[in-house]
């Protein structure tokens, strides 16, 4: 019997050369492995660090708690609201879109924002270019947000145009700026994304925003809010709401569903998922690659088994040693993933980060993450390599060295051959490979599970490709059949549809109205957007979760299929929908599978 050290020396010299026999196969699920690794890191630790990074700029930039929406309210509310119990920093504003043009005659709606002169303020401004506002600007000058700025080729010193009662007014651009408000820019919540093509949000001093918006000195109609603790915000609200109720309260956005965080949280969600799913099906392409050499190698090599088990090797040493074949493809991937994961860490996040167009990215080590996936990745191949070592103990010496190192028995008929009696009278060029099908099944089997990863592989990108496709056609084509939206700032009399009737061109017009609302179900309760639509409609379509097309019943209301865990509902459930202090209750008659989610009736 061997020495401990002698007989660990010679295993390791055999590893060794096997190594290097099979370096190109090693190699090669070594990269599998590493690549599997690498978008754990690359996804999982870039979804870490753009969660600090949103944080990070909604702290640095004093996000907003709660922003109350309301008609009009003086000065004189601005005092009481200063001095409610758990407001840390209040900024009072007046907000309202208007009609600009660009330089090249293209019109747009614009969001006129007003701005302090005292910093920091709520919702705090990050300069990118150019200059920041003055206390007092001897033209009309604005801020640009960056988005818009980009996408129409703004920088400082360019001119925009405000349609104001028949007048073009010039207003210089003095800077390009990101807003914690406004990093997924949104219109509304009935249209939470919007092109930069057709919307814009512009900042002015307090003074000017009034006069092109018609509010008299010393008035507001937005008040945001940072509070002391968000754990105050019910109590805060209610005190809010109580300061604010006489000057017709309109909206009430609180941090949880303003409307750009809510998509920048539903994008980092895609991103965890993603995650989890890409690595385990490289891991498991690894583990079945490995088993497959190593059953191979353990069948190949009985006779070397035997004869180590004669000279005296135990069992676990055996298994040990082709165990150890395995977890070397784990490590020297995992070596090659953690270094290759993170730069390509570094690389998502910047590029992420920029796409978002979030002004501070934060980057952050996180040994727990890296740890976590060198330990899946050498789990992953462990298992795959423990049941062909498993398999090595079984060996008998005696066995081996007679000779016997393949039970399969070569003179039984295949179940291919039972099947097809033809087959024996086939040429050799054919029966041969059909025979060895089914000769070793194990060996088919993971060939067929070889070929189906990398089918999934191919199919994931092109079914991504048409699930894409098939939901913009089912938006446009059975949801939004419409071919132009015009939205007016104010509500419309019947006579404004007609005379767009009568444009050349225009073949139907139908109204819509919408406001923003709260739905409630008992005790839950959520703000989302109501939309109301003629009978028999035309312009929109809605769906059921089989994709059937429905209506909307008199007494009913349609609602978002993502509001059911939320609000706790289903179908024929009460609804108590609350529009402007005014509150009506609908009947849920059907889920709508479309996108935004929004209570229709």
């Amino acid at each position: 019997m061997p020495s401990r050290f002698a007989g660990g020396r010679l295993l390791r010299r055999k590893l060794r050369r096997e190594i290097r026999q099979s370096r190109g196969r090693f190699l090669a699920v070594s990269s599998v492995v590493a690549i599997g690794l690498v978008l754990f890191l690359a996804s999982y630790m870039s979804f870490l660090n753009l969660s600090r990074s949103i944080d990070h700029t909604y702290e640095k930039l004093h996000f907003e708690d709660l922003l109350v929406r309301v008609e009009r309210a003086p000065q004189q509310a601005l005092a009481r609201l200063k001095d409610l119990e758990h407001v840390e920093m209040l900024t009072p504003r007046v907000n309202m879109p208007a009609s600009f043009e660009l330089e090249g005659g293209s019109r747009i709606t614009g969001q006129v924002i007003s701005i302090p002169r005292e910093r920091p303020y709520v919702n705090l401004l990050q300069l990118i270019d150019g200059r920041d506002l003055e206390r007092e600007e001897s033209e009309l000058t604005c801020l640009v947000e960056r988005r818009f700025a980009s996408f129409n080729r703004l920088k400082p010193g360019d001119h925009v145009y405000v349609l104001k009662n028949g007048r073009r007014l010039k207003v210089k651009v003095a800077g390009v700026v990101t807003s914690p408000e406004y990093i997924i820019v949104f219109r509304n919540r009935q249209f939470p994304m919007t092109s930069a093509s057709a919307y814009g949000v512009f900042y002015f001093n307090e003074e000017q925003a009034r006069f092109l918006l018609d509010f008299p000195p010393g008035s507001y109609n937005e008040f945001a809010f940072r509070l002391d603790d968000y754990r105050h915000l019910p109590a805060a609200e209610r005190d809010a709401l109580e300061v604010l109720s006489p000057y017709q309260v309109k909206d009430v956005t609180t941090r949880d569903n303003q409307v750009s965080k809510t998509i920048l949280e539903m994008d980092l969600r895609q991103m965890r998922n993603f995650a989890l799913f890409f690595p385990i099906l490289f891991f498991s392409i690894a583990a079945f690659s490995i088993y497959m050499i190593l059953s191979r190698m353990v069948r190949v090599q009985r006779p070397t088994i035997g004869l180590l088990r004669a000279l005296g090797f135990s069992r676990n040493r055996v298994m040990l040693h082709y165990l150890s074949f395995a977890l070397l493809v784990g490590a020297v991937g995992a070596a090659a993933g953690l270094l290759l994961g993170g730069a390509a860490t570094w690389v998502v996040t910047r590029i992420y980060a920029s796409t978002l167009g979030l002004p501070f990215a934060s980057l952050g080590f996180y040994p727990a993450a890296m740890l976590l996936g060198v330990l899946v990745a050498l789990g992953f191949c462990a298992l795959a390599g423990l049941i062909p070592a498993r398999q090595s103990t079984k060996v008998q010496p005696t066995e081996a060295l007679r000779g016997q190192i393949d039970p399969v028995k070569y003179g039984r008929k295949t179940l291919v051959e039972r099947f097809i009696p033809f087959l024996p009278h086939l040429k050799v060029f054919w029966r041969l490979p059909l025979r060895n099908v089914l000769r070793n099944r194990r060996r088919t089997a993971f060939t067929v599970i070889g070929i189906i990863f990398a089918v999934v592989l191919i199919m994931m990108n092109l079914g991504l490709n048409d699930t894409v496709n098939a939901n913009m056609n089912r938006a446009f084509q059975k949801q939004f059949t419409f071919d132009v939206a015009v939205l007016f700032l104010e509500p419309q009399p019947k006579i404004a549809q007609r005379k767009l009737e009568n444009v050349p061109g225009v073949l139907k017009v139908e109204p819509t109205v919408g406001a923003p609302c709260r739905v409630r179900n008992g005790s839950r309760e959520l703000e989302s957007v109501v939309l109301g639509i003629e009978p028999g409609t035309d312009m929109r379509g809605f769906l059921n979760e089989a994709n059937e097309e429905v209506s909307v019943r008199p007494g009913g209301c349609l609602v978002s299929k993502n509001y059911r865990e939320e609000l706790g509902i289903q179908v024929g459930s009460s609804l108590e929908l609350e529009v402007f202090g005014r509150k009506e209750t609908f009947r849920v008659s059907c889920w709508d599978t479309g996108r935004s989610p929004r209570p229709s009736t």
